[in-house]
């Protein structure tokens, strides 16, 4: 087994410890080489030219990747496609692929197909080109909201998104979206690459459409509280947004990055980014039963010390 991983972001570095702590070897695509991938064995970085079928199925075929994972994050639509279009094409016409997992890494994708908006118009036409196809074995992945933003920096690799996330700890602010009573589901990145690495390994066709990962389900005033209480000396600014508010914000952003901010925040108040009782639960059951998902706290009580990503 090789894992191919199209991208280089910071999934991407929790995606590459865990796949090598498994003894899976990793080949990245990437466009330039990242120094903080050199000299690691059983990791390969291949230069490639997404725009390039060739180029993409040749660094396939000679890697002998089995799975290749897309981590890729633009919010260009255009670009996003194309480039998704062309790493289905190029693993189709490898020698050795068989399975492929988009860049999806969502909210409950099976019930809110459109949340955000901006997944919709970037995933949807994806989706529909892998269920066209039967070569490729395919999930998309419903993970929730990744909560590494609640720990220091030096503890992630995940960079400061400011108040696109309900807790900036950066600037001491707290911008919930909604009530703050509707349920989310949270999980930790590591948690998340320690799930993939579980799912390549089940055997081939008996993956479903969708699989659900999580940690903990809490609401966003539960998260906040849980937050306070590990930083105590910290005097958060606390702001409620509406979804009247979200929704105007997408209508009257002034640039894509408030557009896209306020489509994200908008899956917490419409119920999309909190799973239905027993999903999770099921799909632990059948892929993850070796796997230990952590909770909200319990992620918290493991930063601390400098250079150490939980």
């Amino acid at each position: 087994m090789v894992i191919a991983i199209a991208g280089s972001g910071d999934l991407t570095r929790y995606l590459v410890e865990e796949f090598l702590a498994a003894s899976i070897p990793v080949t990245l695509l990437i466009r330039t080489v990242k120094p903080h991938f050199a000299d690691i064995p059983n990791l390969t970085q291949r230069i490639v030219d997404y725009n390039s079928i060739d180029s993409l199925t040749a660094a396939l075929t000679e890697s002998k990747a089995t799975t290749l994972i897309s981590t890729i994050l633009t919010y260009d639509t255009t670009a996003f496609i194309e480039t998704h279009k062309n790493l289905i094409a190029a693993a189709q016409a490898s020698e050795s692929v068989i399975r492929f997992i988009p860049s999806e890494y969502g909210v409950d994708i099976a019930k809110y197909p459109d949340q955000p908006g901006f997944y919709w118009e970037t995933r949807e036409p994806i989706r529909e080109i892998l269920q066209r196809q039967s070569k490729l074995e395919w999930t998309l992945i419903c993970c929730g909201w990744i909560v590494d933003y609640i720990i220091p920096l030096q503890n992630r690799y995940m960079k400061d998104i400011g108040d696109a996330f309900p807790v900036n700890l950066a600037e001491k602010r707290m911008v919930i979206p909604g009530t703050g009573k509707e349920a989310v589901d949270w999980i930790a990145a590591r948690d998340l690459a320690r799930g993939l690495v579980a799912l390549v390994r089940v055997p081939l066709g008996q993956w479903g459409r969708y699989v659900y990962l999580s940690g903990e389900r809490m609401s966003c005033d539960e998260l906040a509280e849980v937050v306070k209480k590990k930083y105590p000396d910290t005097q958060f600014q606390v702001e409620y947004l509406s979804l009247r508010t979200l929704v105007n914000g997408v209508r009257d952003a002034e640039d894509e990055f408030e557009r896209v901010e306020a489509e994200y925040k908008i899956v917490i108040p419409s119920g999309s980014a909190g799973f239905e009782e027993g999903v999770v639960e099921k799909d632990r059951e059948r892929y993850f039963p070796n796997v230990r998902f952590r909770g909200v706290r319990e992620v918290l009580d493991a930063a601390g010390e400098e250079g150490v990503i939980v």
